[in-house]
Order: C-alpha cells, then structure tokens, then sequence
C-alpha cells in the first residue's frame, strides 16, 4: 500500500531524492572495466574502420568517461544504457558477433541512451586531429612519402 503523502511532502521527498542523485561525487562516477569494454565495443560496431587499431577507439571511451565525470546524467544514462546492453546480451557484448552486435543496438537506437553515447562516441572520435589521423590513415601517408 503506497504512502499517503500529500502535495507538499511528496515535493519534498521528490526534491531531495533528486538533490542526492546531482551530490553523487565525482569520484563514484567511475565505469568499470566490463563498462569500457562494452563502450569499446559499441564504438567499434556503431564506427566502423576496418584495420584500425583499438588507440582512436579508447580515446572515444576515455571522452565518453570524461563526460560522464562532468554531467551526472550522462553518467547515469551511460550507467543504465551499458547494462541493459549487457543484460541483454547475455552479459558479454563486447564478445558477440558484429551482426549480433548490430542487432542488439537497433533495439536501444530509439533511448535517449543511445543518442547521448552516440553523440560523445561521434565527438570522441571524430573531434580530436590525433584520432582522426589513425582513423583516416594520415600518418601512413606522411610515411610512405
């Protein structure tokens, strides 16, 4: 049986639950390693680059932590988003065929999970010279010249 509160406790209760969650230190919005592996993986699969080296890709990680250490609800979505990944596939995403992998992300591509992670991968990768030289194959040319 819920309890009877009336408007004023129920804004209360409300304000506070949500004053604890933005007081969540800085230093508990950490990923776990299972974490950034699915993250390197989703990566991976929503951009591909074949015979790239993981290096841009764990850049994209490391921005997504980033922002996720400077926004409680991009820590939280990422947070919730990552495990329904891995729920959903059986607790090993990152160690999935692509094509699975593929279709387990159409499921979630509708969540604001997905539009935030896809939006900080797309900038983690793409936004920083170093990264988009190992993508595009840069440095092999200035070597090969």
């Amino acid at each position: 049986m819920p309890p009877d509160l009336s408007r004023r406790e129920f804004l209360e209760v409300s304000a506070a639950a949500g004053l604890t969650a933005l007081t969540v230190p800085v230093s508990a919005r950490v990923l776990t390693r299972e974490q950034r592996s699915t993250l390197l993986s989703t990566a991976r699969t929503v951009f591909p680059h074949r015979g790239v080296s993981d290096e841009p890709y764990l850049r994209a990680v490391a921005h997504v932590e980033q922002q996720c250490r400077c926004d409680f609800r991009i820590f939280h979505g990422v947070k919730t988003g990552v495990e329904r990944l891995e729920w959903l596939s059986g607790w090993d995403f990152a160690g999935l065929p692509e094509s699975t992998r593929v279709r387990l992300l159409k499921r979630v591509e509708h969540t604001s999970f997905f539009r935030v992670l896809y939006r900080e991968i797309l900038e983690g990768l793409y936004g920083s010279p170093e990264s988009w030289r190992l993508l595009t194959g840069a440095e092999k040319s200035k070597s090969e010249q």
